[in-house]
């Protein structure tokens, strides 16, 4: 099925390119000293939030979508059962 395929392909694209944009933010805010340490921990994790959440949000659409459509599919595959040749 399309989804399943594309659920294998765009979340770890996505991850990657995620991580290109946002892996120099990550190192640059670590590497800022007027913030202290439990400043730059928060500062990280909202980063890393960030940069997982389209993977994330792309998987889900797909994972759930998937299962819509297989579920429809079986549904009009039993009424077409039902109404004979």
């Amino acid at each position: 099925m399309l989804t399943r395929r594309l659920r294998a392909v765009l979340p770890p694209l996505l991850l990657a390119l995620g991580g290109l944009a946002f892996v120099p933010k990550l190192i640059a805010n670590w590497n800022v000293p007027l913030l202290p340490a439990w400043w730059k921990a928060v500062a990280v994790i909202c980063l890393v939030l960030c940069m997982v959440q389209p993977a994330v949000m792309v998987w889900a659409i797909l994972h759930f979508s998937g299962q819509a459509f297989a579920r429809r599919l079986g549904e009009t595959e039993r009424e077409m059962s039902e109404f004979g040749p």
